[in-house]
């Protein structure tokens, strides 16, 4: 009973934020907590043998510390994006000496980032500090009662801010470098490859030189920045046409995060800058992008009513346009279906076009045995997210292309099991028993197993009523085709993060990650969303309009698991509606 007392009273100091109920900040502050970094410092054996000699006596505590440490297997952790955090926070450290190591100290809530470039939120809002979150003050309640009852020792996650330079598979040993250019060694028993990956140039020619990336806290500032900075440069002249340049915004890449900032930029030019700069009320927002819709990876609904939506907001969106060249004042790009090519001039241009792996995760890929990572993408794992050809060593989120197993390799199975009349066709019931066993046999495909189940009249080719094998074929062929890969989205890297992190608890694989598709959210302006579920009977649900805006407001609100970036940001939201954006450039 009086454990069930103690713990309510726990749960309501940690959800409020009450100090020193019953006195548990002060017993958690009087903890000390370990943090088993020496486990895996290179050398760090040699060096206590040599404080083994010391006149104090205190090198035989450190070779004593070591080896108690080193008891535990050492799971390193690179990075410090979704997958990176979800693993840190749900790993066991009672089992495990974790050590996660990234070139910045924080945790980046990815979704907000476009909001940041135009001051919707403060980046400062959406960051959480590494230590932070790897604290035992963020472990389940249980395990901190534990902790404050001496029952077990607090064991944290030890966080370095480092950048990976090079891993060495066989040696276990990663090579990294402080922010002072000092570098160290660090051994593993299991490392954690979740360091990201870089935005996919395509190799077009400028793009690093004259275009903004939108991947991180920094590119956000610049963007900021070189917005204000075009208009104030704009201010200073008198000619039509360069002022007009200057006043202009490319956005090359038409997915979510291309589609969001123009969306945000659009509110910020309206609301705010317009009532600053004369400039700005003829300022132009264009949206450039390969395919034949944005948001092309969405609903076909959504993507419509994303164009719609922005068309009307007078931002240019330019479809099956390939982009040839980014020069300072202008992108060269070249209309696939005519082969016109013209020039589109900005003051300012964003590149958002997809992900390319990191050096660091191209030379692991080339240690790999045999041909386990030829032509891949990203570091190739199964479906326990193991690497492939690559010993002890995991990937996750981005750095990582799950090889996911082939419907059309079991086609003749699955059609048998689903011709019950054994009439060598498939009606449409069958056809979706078809689908049904599929899904059931290859959970890691069933989210797009789900989506062809309408498709039966499209796959009948001859419109008989029924689907041959060759008919089946092509419906598994573009199953397969969907598979292949995961989107490159943090709902995606969290799952594999927090999947990985009790495969490791209990050692045990099962059937391996299984995504399992929340739906999609996309912002376009002038209090304007977009959204996908999935409902119940597995159907996706398309909703858009304004009031959607609240449930994307609500939903990215509660995926961030710290009450600190919850306060921040709805402070920040509520000071842009009411004050308005801070134009100002620092």
């Amino acid at each position: 009973m009086a454990l069930r007392w103690l713990a309510r009273a726990s749960l309501l100091a940690t959800s409020t934020g009450v100090v020193g109920v019953l006195g548990f900040s002060a017993a958690e502050n009087s903890l000390e907590p370990v943090r088993p970094l020496a486990a895996f410092i290179r050398d760090c054996k040699k060096k206590n043998d040599d404080d083994a000699t010391d006149n104090n006596g205190g090198g035989d505590k450190a070779i004593a510390a070591a080896k108690v440490v080193a008891e535990r297997p050492r799971v390193l952790v690179l990075g410090s994006g979704w997958a990176a955090q979800a693993f840190v926070r749900d790993v066991d450290t009672q089992q495990f000496d974790v050590c996660q190591v990234s070139p910045v100290n924080y945790f980046l809530f990815t979704p907000l980032l476009p909001s940041t470039t135009v001051g919707t939120t403060e980046v400062r809002s959406i960051i959480e500090s590494n230590r932070v979150i790897a604290s035992f003050r963020n472990h389940s309640l249980s395990s901190r009662l534990a902790y404050i009852l001496r029952m077990r020792t607090p064991r944290e996650v030890a966080c370095v801010e480092g950048e990976a330079l090079e891993v060495s598979a066989s040696e276990k040993r990663v090579r990294c470098k402080n922010s002072r250019g000092d570098e160290f060694d660090l051994e593993y028993d299991r490392l954690i490859v979740a360091v990201g990956s870089q935005c996919n140039t395509f190799g077009t020619p400028g793009v690093t030189e004259n275009a903004h990336f939108l991947k991180s806290v920094r590119d956000a500032n610049t963007i900021r920045g070189a917005v204000i900075d075009s208009l104030e440069s704009a201010s200073c002249i008198t000619e039509a046409t360069e002022k007009k340049r200057l006043a202009s915004t490319v956005v090359v890449g038409g997915g979510p995060t291309g589609v969001e900032f123009a969306a945000e930029l659009v509110d910020y030019i309206r609301s705010d800058l317009s009532n600053l700069y004369d400039e700005a009320r003829n300022a132009r927002v264009t949206l450039i992008q390969s395919a034949d819709h944005i948001l092309n990876t969405y609903d076909k609904k959504i993507s419509e009513y994303a164009e719609e939506t922005l068309a009307h907001a007078n931002v240019d969106v330019v479809t099956n346009t390939r982009v040839l060249e980014v020069k300072e004042s202008c992108v060269v790009v070249k209309d696939k279906k005519t082969g016109v090519v013209r020039e589109v001039p900005h003051g300012v241009c964003v590149w958002s076009t997809g992900v390319a792996s990191l050096p660091l995760t191209k030379a692991l890929m080339a240690q790999a045995s045999g041909n386990a990572q030829a032509r891949a993408r990203a570091l190739r794992v199964n479906a326990g997210l193991e690497a492939m050809g690559l010993k002890d060593i995991w990937a996750t989120g981005d750095a990582a292309a799950v090889d996911n197993p082939k419907l059309r390799a079991q086609l003749k199975d699955l059609f048998a099991e689903a011709d019950a009349d054994n009439s060598g066709y498939l009606d449409k019931d069958e056809y979706n028993n078809c689908l049904a066993i599929a899904a059931r046999k290859f959970p890691q495909s069933a989210e797009h197993i789900r989506k062809v189940a309408k498709y039966f009249a499209d796959a009948d080719l001859d419109h008989d009523g029924r689907l041959s094998m060759t008919e089946l074929d092509a419906v598994l062929d573009a199953v397969d085709k969907k598979t292949r890969a995961y989107p490159a989205t943090a709902q995606v890297a969290a799952q594999q993060g927090s999947w990985l992190a009790h495969r490791f608890n209990t050692d045990d694989v099962g059937a391996g990650f299984i995504y399992q598709h929340k739906g999609e959210l996309c912002y376009l302006g002038n209090e304007k969303a977009a959204a996908g579920l999935v409902g119940s009977d597995n159907q996706e649900v398309v909703l858009v309009g304004e009031t959607v805006s609240a449930l994307w407001h609500g939903a990215y609100f509660a995926m961030m698991r710290d009450q600190r970036m919850k306060l921040k940001v709805g402070f920040d939201w509520a000071k842009a509606r009411v004050f308005g954006r801070d134009t100002s450039r620092c």
